[in-house]
């Protein structure tokens, strides 16, 4: 993997200057070409990505699974075929992530809805026109029920478990965001070569669809899992343009309600909801055809980008029936100022403390409408904290259950929306890839500290009525949190029950 930072000197004086106050005044380009050829798929694992797993994944901290999936590239790496035959197994959470070749790949299991997001420490800066966000990604789909896609969040309404309401294991719409996804409409989410966009305004409401209006990239290429396509996605406050630049395809160029941040938390997905049940998108074999894909990506860049800090915890996951041990996670260095703890949770109530202090209920970015769905957390972090325990009231007894904490930190002030919205903007770009990752700085003028909006904690939520002794509900919930075994494992399997006998009546997922 390659990163670099070219920037003029005269740059480095303004940054230090500016840096004694605490504020972050660099925008740069930022480019990821993920270089390395290692002799077998790796995990992919950096200081400088967030990697959230959202999904039925085994048991939370990376024992194996009880199946494998096979991903492709062989298990020396060795190309993945045109039609992604070529593959190797994979078990455990962390194998899902991997690189080999010069770029990384995801592939998600065929178990019910499953997503992984990428984040940079890129903020998209919005601030003085158009930001520019270009990734590669393969073209190949055995399913037309997996898909990628790109949430821009605005930093102070940010979600790690960022999904539309009508996605399963949702919780609601998220705030400040726009969606950029697969397929021909808001509502298709099918891996078939076209994107359409989605914006959300600060309650939760969707002010804007825009279906695709360019074809399929299966018009002008034989989909591959060996080439990959870029994806260009032109942003302002008002106006988005998400196309191919090698292709000449667009599929959305048309102004937006203004956004309500200057810069963006971006994040790419790989989402995939009971893979068999598409449409092989290879083949053309119809429903029930579907396989788990995999996706290739490289070359991820944003321009004008505005760096921020990621500190890693030292476990993925914990359960809340497990010990204090098990339930505190060290960061991989002290927090730094102006620090928020990201995380996601499923539970009645979530408790954290930093480094022995108190317990205090932590703070949801995400909505809470269904205590069966995880929700997201952004919690503010002590400057030095080192570590966090969590305590969890396990929804119906049954489950408790944290994911992903990591902190994202900027050493300066969060932005605040001007009182004039950015003038509309169509963009052109060119195709050209960047064989060494660089991000060359350019100078700011000046710049003004302004102080740090702060999360307002979520009302603690009156817990609901128990459900009656053997009720649909009950039963339900039941069959939805527990394994097989019996050990508590989180494993969401979407049935109903007949509560008199305890068979499946009929099968949702």
């Amino acid at each position: 993997m390659s990163r670099k930072l070219i920037i003029p000197g005269a740059v480095l004086l303004a940054v230090a200057a500016l840096a004694s106050f605490g504020i972050l005044a660099t925008a740069a380009v930022f480019t990821e070409t993920f270089s390395g050829a290692p002799a077998q798929p790796i995990s992919f694992d950096s200081a400088n990505w967030e990697v959230a797993y959202h999904g039925e994944w085994g048991t939370p901290n990376d024992a194996p699974r009880a199946t494998s999936t096979l991903a492709q590239h062989g298990p020396n790496c060795e190309a993945p075929a045109e039609d992604g035959s070529v593959t190797h197994a994979t078990l455990r959470i962390t194998e899902l992530v991997y690189q080999c070749r010069d770029h990384i790949m995801t592939h998600v299991p065929d178990d019910g809805y499953q997503v992984i997001y990428l984040t940079p420490n890129q903020l998209a800066d919005l601030s003085n026109g158009p930001a520019t966000i270009r990734f590669d990604v393969s073209t190949l789909s055995r399913s037309a029920r997996d898909w990628v896609g790109v949430w821009i969040q605005g930093w102070d309404t940010q979600e790690q478990r960022i999904l539309e309401a009508d996605i399963p294991t949702m919780q609601a719409n998220p705030r400040n965001a726009v969606h950029v996804e697969m397929g021909a409409s808001c509502c298709s989410m099918r891996s078939d070569g076209t994107y359409h966009v989605q914006v959300y305004d600060s309650n939760r409401q969707e002010v804007a669809g825009i279906a695709a209006t360019g074809p399929s990239w299966t018009t002008k290429i034989v989909p591959s899992a060996q080439t990959r396509q870029t994806v260009e996605i032109v942003l302002s406050r008002t106006h988005i343009k998400v196309w191919a630049p090698t292709l000449g395809i667009v599929w959305v160029d048309q102004d937006i309600p203004a956004l309500q941040f200057t810069q963006g938390v971006v994040s790419l997905g790989h989402h995939s909801y009971s893979a068999w049940k598409g449409e092989d998108m290879l083949t053309g074999a119809c429903c029930g055809s579907g396989k788990p894909n995999t996706w290739h990506w490289d070359n991820v860049s944003i321009s004008p980008s505005t760096p921020f800090s990621i500190v890693h915890s030292d476990k993925r996951a914990a359960m809340w029936n497990e010990s204090v041990q098990a339930r505190t996670f060290t960061f991989d260095a002290p927090a730094p100022a102006n620090s928020y703890l990201r995380f996601s949770a499923f539970g009645e109530s979530v408790r954290l403390a930093f480094d022995g202090g108190a317990m205090q209920p932590a703070t949801r970015s995400g909505e809470h409408n269904f205590l069966e769905h995880a929700t997201s957390y952004l919690m503010r972090v002590p400057q030095g904290a080192t570590r966090v325990t969590f305590e969890m009231t396990p929804t119906w007894g049954l489950v408790g259950q944290v994911t992903n904490p990591t902190i994202f930190s900027r050493s300066g002030s969060a932005p605040t929306v001007s009182a004039t919205a950015s003038p509309s903007s169509t963009a052109t770009a060119t195709a050209t890839k960047t064989a060494t990752a660089t991000a060359t700085a350019t100078s700011t003028g000046s710049a003004t500290a302004t102080p740090t909006k702060t999360a307002t904690p979520a009302a603690s939520a009156t817990p609901p009525a128990p459900a009656p002794s053997n009720s649909n509900a009950e039963c339900q919930a039941q069959f939805r949190y527990r394994d097989k075994a019996g050990s508590g494992v989180f494993r969401e399997v979407w049935r109903t029950v007949d509560c008199r006998t305890g068979a499946a009546i009929e099968v949702v997922r």
